[in-house]
């Protein structure tokens, strides 16, 4: 099974699960961690959150984007998590999120392994990122 870490922010946590259960019905396993995404551990150290964060990416092997309005914006730890990703030359695949306005960061666009699309519900689009995941983690 395929191990990816996914990147999102609080506010889109319904739309997680629903992603969530159609990556595993096509075989990933994957980690985005409640218990350090930014609503959650807002008032903890930076450190502990890193050391967090280092543990799951250590475990994967590519990077899921979430993309809505300010879901990173303003995150230094989305580029924490690209950085990983490129230094381990990780796929990394975007998928805009329904009803959020929003662009993947600026870091990402010239990144070799990424591709990115919206993302509807059961549609072929999020077929797309799977098949894109697929292509590369194999």
């Amino acid at each position: 099974m395929k191990k990816i870490f996914v990147s999102y922010r609080g506010m889109d946590r319904s739309l997680v699960r629903q992603i969530e259960r159609e990556l595993k019905e096509n075989g990933f396993y994957f980690d985005f961690v409640d218990d350090i995404d930014e609503g959650d551990l807002r008032n903890k150290p930076d450190e502990l959150q890193k050391t967090l964060r280092d543990r799951l990416l250590r475990q994967c092997s590519g990077l899921l984007l979430l993309i809505g309005k300010n879901t990173h914006s303003p995150s230094n730890w989305l580029k924490y998590e690209l950085k990983y990703a490129e230094s381990n030359q990780w796929p990394v695949a975007g998928l805009n999120l329904p009803n959020r306005t929003g662009s993947a960061p600026k870091e990402i666009t010239n990144y070799k392994h990424y591709h990115e699309c919206k993302y509807e519900y059961k549609n072929s689009n999020l077929r797309q990122i799977i098949s894109f995941l697929n292509k590369t983690l194999s």
